[in-house]
């Protein structure tokens, strides 16, 4: 799996890589998984927690690692429109949020480099994981 993926999206991610280079994804019928996840309640986490973060973090790079798709200039534009609305926030004196907001621009300028590296790597063939 891509290192890029701690926990969580690395499944998507290689369905993803596999579909990218033609090969295709079988599924077993008579196979079954037992996942206890669904006993635990889900609760949303609160916008601009340490967990919403994390969660944001993970769905950026699912979404953004994906080689199918050319859309890290939409990550750019994402970037781009949290940092302007950090800029109105500071400006009107909304201190939080404005902090909130610049979290998650820095999230993006850290994760950018890895995601364009990842997607550069998983483009070829080869069994880059490995080892």
């Amino acid at each position: 799996f891509d290192p890029i993926f701690f926990h969580y999206g690395e499944d998507d991610n290689y369905c993803q890589r596999v579909h990218y280079h033609g090969f295709k994804i079988g599924v077993v019928p008579s196979a079954f998984l037992f996942h206890d996840r669904e006993s635990r309640p889900s609760k949303k986490p609160i916008y601009g927690s340490d967990e919403y973060f994390i969660l944001l973090e993970r769905n950026f790079k699912i979404r953004f690692g994906n080689i199918n798709l050319e859309n890290l200039h939409a990550l750019n534009r994402h970037r781009e429109k949290r940092n302007r609305q950090a800029i109105k926030a500071y400006l009107k004196l909304q201190f939080k949020r404005a902090k909130q907001l610049q979290k998650e621009v820095n999230l993006i300028n850290k994760i950018l480099p890895e995601l364009e590296k990842s997607r550069a790597i998983t483009k070829e063939k080869g069994e880059h994981y490995l080892g």
